[in-house]
């Protein structure tokens, strides 16, 4: 949110959740095995 104050048409790639918690769902932990998806 703070990066469109700088460049409104910026594109991000290659992004991934790693750990998130709290909400509905509660806490998640990405189990990263090292595959890439296809």
């Amino acid at each position: 949110d703070m990066c469109k104050a700088v460049d409104r048409e910026m594109d991000i790639h290659h992004v991934r959740l790693l750990e998130k918690s709290g909400g509905r769902s509660g806490h998640f932990l990405r189990d990263d095995t090292g595959e890439s998806e296809s």
